[in-house]
């Protein structure tokens, strides 16, 4: 069985790099076993709004998202040799990065959930021209998330 680790990002909280220090530190290790997902970053609209007083951008502007996300996936590689997978959806990446392109060698694991599978996973983000990973659903034939892989 493929397993791997991911991160929730709260940039509200603390900088990239300490969040991908921590994260790599409990847990987030990556192995090249053939058998290990690369780190993953969660980065997506924040839940939080209602408590911590910020917006679905956890109240960064899109240069300083960006900025937050290119420490933590640096932070990763350098701790792991590899970078992060990026998961997100392209409403937020358009919203909070303003679309930026710089990110295309990390992997995408998009989420874009349908209730057919032909209509595909929708644009996506505009650094990406494919994903590693689609998310189509919250719930389905197994337990928890419904995930195409891209082959």
């Amino acid at each position: 069985m493929v397993r791997g680790a991911y991160h929730f990002a709260n940039t509200y909280e603390s900088t990239g790099a300490v969040q991908a220090s921590y994260f790599v530190t409990h847990g987030g290790t990556w192995s090249n076993d053939g058998q290990t997902l690369p780190p993953m970053l969660d980065i997506e609209y924040d839940p939080y709004t209602s408590s911590d007083g910020t917006n679905s951008c956890y109240s960064l502007s899109q240069p300083a998202m960006v900025a937050w996300i290119t420490k933590f996936s640096n932070t990763v590689l350098s701790l792991t040799g590899t970078l992060p997978a990026i998961y997100t959806t392209t409403n937020w990446w358009n919203l909070c990065t303003g679309g930026n392109r710089s990110f295309a060698s990390n992997s995408l694991l998009v989420a874009y959930w349908v209730d057919n599978l032909s209509t595909g996973a929708g644009q996506l983000p505009a650094t990406w021209n494919t994903y590693s990973l689609w998310q189509y659903a919250d719930s389905g034939v197994f337990l928890g998330d419904q995930d195409l892989v891209q082959r």
